[in-house]
């Protein structure tokens, strides 16, 4: 389920906000050329195994940068719509120290047993 919501999303980054049928039959070449997507006969879409790999990462991007926001006091649905828009832009390195952060800090506390 969570798979099938990153390909709308990774769909729509595709799509633009455009809504022709052409233009939604170049992206899915261009998803297909790319060796994310492969379309069936029926105009079904699927991941490639590269595909799932990238949208994988987007939405553990997204869980991350949501999770981060939440952390700093931004309303959860103000977070998710932020982590949106900044999960496709980060590069590896600042996503990599924001992980490394939130995972450092935000770790459950360990409480000794008596």
């Amino acid at each position: 389920v969570v798979l099938c919501l990153v390909l709308i999303v990774f769909v729509g980054k595709f799509l633009a906000g455009k809504s022709s049928t052409f233009y939604v039959a170049q992206q899915k070449s261009i998803g297909k050329t790319n060796g994310y997507i492969d379309v069936d006969t029926a105009g079904y879409i699927t991941f490639t195994n590269k595909g799932k790999a990238v949208a994988e990462e987007i939405y553990d991007r997204h869980q991350v940068l949501t999770e981060c926001l939440k952390y700093l006091g931004v309303p959860e649905d103000i977070a998710a719509k932020d982590a949106c828009k900044i999960e496709h832009d980060l590069s590896q390195e600042t996503f990599a120290a924001i992980k490394k952060h939130m995972k450092k800090y935000t770790a459950p506390s360990k409480k000794k047993k008596a």
